[in-house]
């Protein structure tokens, strides 16, 4: 949308789309008064809405439209977002029309917000995302016709990933020949719908939320990350803080993607078989 709940029709297809599915709330309170009757006097709806969880298979080009939703939009090229750490403002992030079906069957959904992105893969597979949003009730609707995106899907055979402290500089100590897997996750539980008085059955807003999200690793344990591991049970003064960073290389120039993340790992590490019985360390 170019203006919060302005009902655009929609310009993109999501055509790696695998999973979605509509959630409609239509949330309807019974009256019971004083009558001398046993039943409900009356009944009133008391707010319409609806949730959405989309998820897929990440391309270069989505990718934007996924961080200009949970992040602030940035229309700089290259892109470049960040968690804001003094004050979140929805009203700053990208709200979208969500519509999905065929002709007869469609529904749509304007004012949606993102509350949570996550973004997982592993060596050999495609990346794949899943969001959470919420919004104004659906409405049935035939869906616009838009021509089939050609978007080259983010591969875990792009992936690079680069470990260091939480102190930085990001992005300088690769682990070659070391990463099996991770999940990339943001959220930000309080950017919920909002009524008002006089705003009728709708949410009329987004509330601000504080942000939160992990990032999970799955690494083969070499001898660096034995040593990181010793490093992080024998911890005393609190959690070891490391920054990562995620960097995706596809074959067009401009098809590059970078996911950091800079935060602690709170406790003991998961230290197990990983793959064909080689042992593996898992950071979250």
């Amino acid at each position: 949308e170019a203006a919060y709940q302005d009902a655009a029709a929609p310009t993109v297809s999501l055509d790696m789309v695998d999973d979605i599915k509509l959630i409609p709330h239509v949330e309807v309170e019974q009256l019971m008064t004083k009558n001398g009757k046993t039943v409900p006097s009356q009944s009133y709806v008391k707010r319409r809405w609806s949730e959405w969880n989309v998820g897929g298979f990440l391309t270069y080009d989505v990718a934007v439209h996924l961080f200009n939703g949970i992040f602030e939009i940035d229309a700089s090229d290259p892109h470049a977002y960040l968690a804001s750490m003094d004050d979140e403002d929805p009203t700053e992030c990208k709200s979208f029309v969500l519509q999905y079906g065929q002709a007869g069957v469609g529904m749509r959904a304007a004012g949606l917000m993102m509350d949570k992105l996550s973004i997982a893969g592993d060596a050999n597979g495609p990346i794949k995302f899943n969001t959470h949003l919420t919004g104004l009730a659906a409405v049935d609707d035939d869906p616009e016709t838009i021509a089939l995106a050609a978007s080259p899907l983010v591969l875990g055979a792009h992936g690079e990933i680069f470990l260091d402290p939480i102190a930085g500089p990001i992005g300088t100590t690769e682990l070659a020949v070391t990463g099996y897997s991770f999940n990339w996750d943001c959220q930000l539980p309080g950017r919920a719908p909002m009524w008002y008085l006089g705003g009728g059955i709708g949410p009329k807003a987004h509330r601000r939320s504080k942000w939160g999200g992990s990032l999970k690793l799955t690494l083969e344990m070499v001898a660096a990350e034995f040593t990181r591991y010793q490093t992080m049970i024998d911890a005393v003064n609190g959690g070891v803080g490391l920054a990562c960073k995620l960097k995706f290389t596809g074959v067009e120039a401009a098809d590059i993607l970078y996911l950091d993340f800079a935060g602690e790992q709170l406790g003991a590490p998961d230290f197990s078989d990983g793959l064909d019985g080689i042992v593996a360390i898992t950071l979250d």
